[in-house]
This record gives structure tokens, sequence and C-alpha cells, in this order.
């Protein structure tokens, strides 16, 4: 299982086609985004991602290499004012 941390964006993608529909996405400091998506549920518009809408978050999950998906396992959000250094 990985951890990623990174902004999560739940935007409309695809216009006008087919596949139209919301998708969350991951973006991590690194710039490199990752499609987000649970288990039995297609990656488009499944909701449950948007409430973490423009969000810094942080994901338990498994990253699937080459493809740039993760599967979530679970989420939550970071308290960016939290100062760790102590």
């Amino acid at each position: 299982m990985d951890t990623i941390n990174g902004l999560l964006q739940y935007t409309l993608q695809n216009i006008g086609s087919k596949s139209e529909g919301y998708i969350a996405t991951l973006i991590c400091d690194d710039s490199i985004e990752y499609i987000l998506y649970r288990e039995n549920y297609l990656p488009i518009d499944d909701s449950f991602f948007e409430p973490f809408n423009n969000k810094n978050v942080s994901i338990n999950g498994t990253i699937e290499q080459g493809n740039k998906y993760i599967l979530v396992d679970s989420i939550a959000e970071l308290d960016v004012n939290t100062n760790n250094a102590e």
C-alpha cells in the first residue's frame, strides 16, 4: 500500500464525448497527476471524491505503475496549517 499526498481536483473531463464526466485527479508536488478510483467503481462520476475537491489530501492506496491510476483505499484531508516541526 502506498501513501501519497497532493491536491485533489474533481473536474468535468472529456467534454462532448461518450466518456464525459467528472473525474478525480490527484496533483502531486512534482506535477505528476494520477486518476483516482475505488474498487468496483468506474473513475467517472464517482461522487465520493466531490467533497475533497480543491483540497490537499492524503491517499492510501495502490499506485498502478505505467498508467498513472491510484486504486484508493482511504482518503483524508490534510490540515495545511499544521506545523510538524517540534
